[in-house]
């Protein structure tokens, strides 16, 4: 499969993380799944959040810290597991998107070495 970048997106609601490798020239994702995380701990942070059935003003800004912590973790595992190595690739662009979201929380390239 032709790609050139690694988009990753962030569900709290159903508590998963999904990859999704594509191309920058598409304006779609490959609709195939490469990897999938299940998070027991997200779906329950987000379940115990909507129960507490917070307004609006107290329940984004906490599922925003929430979602920019996930992406932290993320990042900093992809650059421990030395990424661009391990898929044989001098550089990995990396998009992290939180659900529904057009445009990426945060852009970050990986190089090799």
């Amino acid at each position: 499969m032709a790609w050139d970048y690694l988009g990753v997106y962030i569900y709290l609601d159903s508590g998963r993380v999904i990859l999704f490798p594509s191309l920058q020239a598409s304006r779609y994702r490959d609709a195939e799944a490469k990897c999938q995380i299940i998070c027991p701990d997200l779906l329950n942070f987000y379940d115990t959040l909507i129960e507490a059935n917070l307004p609006d003003e107290q329940l984004e800004p906490q599922l925003i810290r929430k979602e920019n912590e996930v992406l932290g973790l993320l990042s900093t595992s992809a650059r421990n597991a030395h990424l661009p190595e391990r898929l044989g690739r001098p550089a990995v662009k990396i998009l992290y998107y939180r659900a529904g979201a057009q445009k990426p929380m945060k852009e970050e390239i990986l190089r090799a070495g």
